[in-house]
């Protein structure tokens, strides 16, 4: 299962525009070993060219980053 969402965040640093950022969460019984993470990390960026992406990893209840 995968969540994605593009919240806006608001913050006195960002000035008068809020930053627009991007959050995925992939949820998998198998789990995913560091190296296919950060493949997976990697690939998203690219196709959502979004730098300010954040990416959530779990596996049966238990939250990787």
């Amino acid at each position: 299962m995968c969540l994605f969402a593009e919240p806006y965040r608001f913050s006195v640093a960002d000035g008068e525009e809020p930053r627009k950022l991007a959050y995925v969460v992939v949820s998998s019984s198998d789990g995913l070993v560091e190296s296919e993470r950060e493949k997976v990390k990697a690939w998203l960026r690219a196709r959502l060219q979004n730098d300010t992406l954040r990416m959530v990893f779990e596996q049966e209840g238990e939250l990787f980053r």
